[in-house]
């Protein structure tokens, strides 16, 4: 078996669903420990597994109020 390696970026929004059926709370939360850069993490309650498509108003929301400050960068390509 292999090592998992980290990944370091700049900036890291996860974004959860309470209602997600494919991904538990522990598997989300647990992908922190992979990234060497700023983290945040959010929960969207009852939106399930298809956040992007399912609530792109409360992702949009979220990158353009600065989820990540002070590390935001409105002009960043996610």
């Amino acid at each position: 078996m292999s090592a998992v390696d980290t990944a370091d970026v700049r900036a890291h929004l996860h974004v959860w669903s309470d209602a997600d059926a494919a991904l538990g709370e522990y598997g989300a939360r647990a992908t922190q420990r992979y990234v060497t850069g700023p983290y945040q993490f959010a929960t969207l309650p009852g939106v399930g597994h298809w956040i992007p498509e399912d609530a792109p108003q409360q992702i949009a929301d979220l990158r353009r109020t600065g989820a990540l400050s002070p590390y935001h960068d409105p002009a960043a390509v996610w």
